[in-house]
């Protein structure tokens, strides 16, 4: 793992099945560091996984839900 100097911290995609995309990858065996979910926008449960870098050896993979956020968006 790389330590210092610049380079791709994270890497975030968005998903319009996320609970089906989740699913997948830990049926492939990736290990999900982190699940959360909070409200930033009213009416809207914005939610997101995580894959640690040293899971992947490079950087912070994000999977985040579209149906999370406002269409305005």
């Amino acid at each position: 793992m790389i330590e210092k100097g610049e380079g791709i911290f994270a890497l975030a995609t968005f998903v319009e099945d996320y609970d089906l995309e989740l699913k997948a990858m830990k049926e492939k065996g990736v290990i999900v560091e982190e699940e959360s979910s909070i409200s930033l926008f009213p009416g809207y449960k914005f939610r997101v996984a995580s894959v640690a870098p040293y899971r992947n050896r490079s950087f912070w993979i994000e999977l985040i839900d579209m149906a999370g956020l406002p269409p305005s968006l």
